[in-house]
């Protein structure tokens, strides 16, 4: 959604257009691959929804608005379409007999911070959330990274763990599952004194 704003004082409702494309045409209309004329619009935010764009592009915007006494340009702006964050696994850490730390890395975050989930279980749910016993919400955040501790696990067993992450473009998960497996515990044995 392209936005634009008429500020008071407005004796004379002006025509109003919003421009866009992938170079910055400034103030010279010929310049903009589109624009929209939004008609005659009063003293408020006016807006249009565009649709077509490139994932992951980055592309230019600009207002101009006219009337009797002449016409005027805003400032332009820029933004980038979305796309799925990239996130990874990374080794598991802090491993003991009943838990384990889990990391995860946020490589990019597709223009808008996604929402962050780590599932693991004693299976591995490949990327179907209900296949995995347990996830937590990491929250949303930026690219960076990003660990939960496993805990109540069972000694000398096998576990499993993937790193998930949402935003409106849609999920992204790590590109494998990684496994580790927990510590032993130790169990002394009598044996003969020498």
């Amino acid at each position: 959604t392209l936005r634009g704003q008429i500020n008071p004082p407005n004796d004379e409702s002006p025509e109003a257009w919003i421009y866009w494309g992938l170079s910055n045409g400034s103030t010279n209309p010929l310049s903009w691959s589109s624009n929209v004329n939004m008609g005659v619009v009063s003293v408020g935010i006016f807006s249009t929804n565009i649709t077509g764009l490139t994932p992951g592009t980055q592309y230019f915007c600009n207002c101009f608005a006219s009337n009797s006494a002449g016409g005027t340009w805003g400032a332009s702006t820029s933004f980038w379409t979305i796309i799925p964050a990239s996130i990874t696994n990374d080794d598991p850490s802090t491993i003991t007999t009943n838990s384990a730390r889990l990391n995860g890395i946020v490589l990019d975050t597709g223009a808008q911070n996604p929402e962050v989930r780590i599932f693991w279980g004693p299976t591995d749910g490949n990327t179907d959330p209900a296949n995995w016993s347990n996830n937590v919400n990491m929250g949303t955040m930026g690219a960076s990274s990003f660990f939960t501790t496993a805990a109540s696990l069972l000694p000398n067993t096998v576990y499993y763990y993937r790193c998930y992450a949402t935003n409106t473009a849609g999920p992204a998960w790590a590109p494998e599952t990684f496994e580790f497996t927990t510590a032993s515990t130790f169990m002394p044995t009598n044996g003969a004194n020498i």
